[in-house]
């Protein structure tokens, strides 16, 4: 692979990675994911919180695009939490 590509494997998928033997830093992020049909309301309520709370914590929440909004569902509304 080319620095700076992605490979997106299907969890299911058996794989794995030789050994890195060179001087370079080879980095992974695992990444889950799952429809939104699939996943209650509840769910995604939950979800969505601890997405802000994740976000506010590293200072990040007014980097979130239109798109990161609605892929992380935070334009859900949200059970009165007090």
């Amino acid at each position: 692979m080319r620095e700076g590509s992605m490979l997106i494997w299907d969890q299911r998928l058996v794989h794995g990675a030789a050994p890195n033997k060179s001087d370079r830093l080879r980095m992974a992020q695992f990444i889950k994911a799952f429809r939104r049909e699939g996943a209650g309301e509840e769910r995604l309520k939950r979800r969505a919180v601890r997405v802000r709370a994740e976000l506010e914590k590293a200072g990040l929440s007014g980097e979130v695009t239109p798109f990161g909004r609605r892929v992380f569902g935070l334009d859900v509304e949200l059970p009165d939490t007090q």
